[in-house]
């Protein structure tokens, strides 16, 4: 089934002369997936940030700290990506959320330093694909 869901390529990934970013594009691009469209972030606004991560609200310093990593000097890119079973297929390329736990060649074991720092944002299911790509592409 062809799906669409959102991923993100978080800050750590485009700080200063990194190009993980392109690596990462790169990844799920060779995996068949199709970008449809991609948006820089620099930096995501609070009202994205808080919107992307309302599920985690209420969850203490976990929460103040992705809101601010989100939002604080750092570009993001959001991407519009598409390809049969979409959803599940960008989960298993990103990897555990923390890099210690992913698996080998996965985005987060090849480009994250921490489960916060992590690398790569990845709608859950379905309802939060349909939830949050608008929050990134209105139209």
């Amino acid at each position: 089934m062809i799906q669409r869901t959102l991923a993100i390529i978080k800050g750590n990934s485009t700080k200063g002369d990194r190009t993980d970013w392109i690596q990462i594009i790169n990844i799920y691009q060779d995996a068949g997936l199709e970008i449809k469209r991609a948006r820089i972030l620099a930096p995501m606004t609070l009202h994205m940030a808080r919107e992307l991560c309302k599920e985690h609200k209420g969850k203490g310093d976990y929460y103040r700290h992705l809101i601010r990593f989100y939002v604080w000097k750092n570009i993001s890119i959001a991407l519009w990506i598409e390809g049969e079973n979409a959803i599940k297929k960008v989960r298993e390329i990103n990897g555990a959320t923390d890099p210690k736990e992913a698996k080998v060649g996965t985005i987060r074991y090849l480009f994250g330093k921490s489960k916060r720092q992590n690398s790569a944002h990845a709608s859950a299911d379905e309802e939060s694909s349909d939830r949050e790509l608008p929050i990134f592409f209105p139209n």
